[in-house]
């Protein structure tokens, strides 16, 4: 079995680390029982999840678009109203807990509407798989096989937690250290696939007892990816690289993190453009927005 590195353009899998090839995968209804395995992999077991109900519409999202958030993660419901915002990051800049505190919170309160009381009110759950490591006071704590952290609200004293409001999960894909051999668990394979998936030809043997198997191979591999898509994908994954150069240069160059947060800012203005760009060529702005996370008003 070949699990050597292709070259870029006979790739087989998508790079689920990749923030379009996420959207894409787990952001369509169509694979919609793997969303919800992958949520069940990291949600605390009173948060299990029996069904998605809805994809929230991100042009729906007011707060996110007009304040500080122009590219949106992927956000559904539940069948018990719960909502879930999913993302991968792959930096971690220092204000990033704040910033996910923020969002979470956006999306608490935007469940109120006039006439409303509070008992309406959901959990809103967000979780991260983090490409890098989430820095903890006690190292010892975290390893390869402990690796998701949650925060939510909690009695400092008596340690007694609240009831369900906002909780933040980090999945730290970068303290997973296990070889194909060494994967045990159904999350052990997951957490594989997303760090090495796209180096395979075929989905290694070891997943044939996974429950996942046959809808991961199918949901993950370019080949189903319509014309457009593998467009938006191709497009994306450009762009990051440059955007991650310009980056990795300009932290060897010892510019300040503000100047690095400039870099950022420079590549959600790259990616509207290059939105722009894919449109003008025929792409369905429909799906570049959705792929991209990009408000459909900004790329008229």
């Amino acid at each position: 079995m070949k699990n050597n590195t292709l070259s870029k353009d006979h790739r087989v899998y998508v790079n689920l680390l990749s923030d379009v090839g996420f959207k894409i995968v787990f952001g369509n209804p169509q694979n919609k029982s793997i969303l919800i395995g992958l949520l069940n992999l990291v949600l605390p077991p009173e948060a299990h999840v029996q069904d998605i109900e809805t994809y929230l519409d991100r042009e729906r999202t007011p707060t996110f678009l007009e304040g500080k958030k122009t590219l949106l993660d992927l956000i559904c419901r539940d069948d018990r109203g719960q909502t879930f915002e999913v993302e991968i990051q792959r930096d971690v800049e220092s204000s990033f807990f704040k910033r996910c505190v923020f969002y979470a919170s956006d999306l608490y309160h935007s469940q109120m509407e006039a006439g409303n009381n509070f008992d309406i009110l959901k959990p809103v759950y967000l979780i991260s798989f983090l490409e890098r490591k989430w820095p903890h006071r006690d190292e010892s704590e975290w390893d390869t096989n402990r690796l998701i952290s949650r925060y939510r609200f909690m009695e400092e004293r008596t340690k007694d937690l609240t009831e369900p409001t906002i909780i933040i999960t980090f999945a730290e894909l970068g303290r997973f250290s296990k070889t194909l051999e060494e994967c045990v668990s159904e999350q052990d394979y997951l957490f594989y696939w997303f760090l090495n998936g796209w180096r395979y030809e075929t989905v290694p043997e070891q997943y044939r007892h996974t429950s996942f198997k046959e809808e991961l191979t199918r949901a993950t591999e370019l080949a189903g990816f319509s014309k457009d898509e593998l467009i938006v994908y191709n497009n994306a994954l450009m762009n990051d690289m440059d955007y991650r150069n310009a980056l990795h240069q300009a932290k060897a160059q010892g510019l300040a993190e503000g100047k690095a947060q400039g870099l950022d800012e420079g590549k959600t203005k790259g990616i509207i453009e290059a939105a722009r760009k894919m449109i003008n060529a025929g792409v369905d702005i429909k799906l570049v927005a959705k792929t991209l996370g990009v408000d459909v008003s900004q790329l008229k």
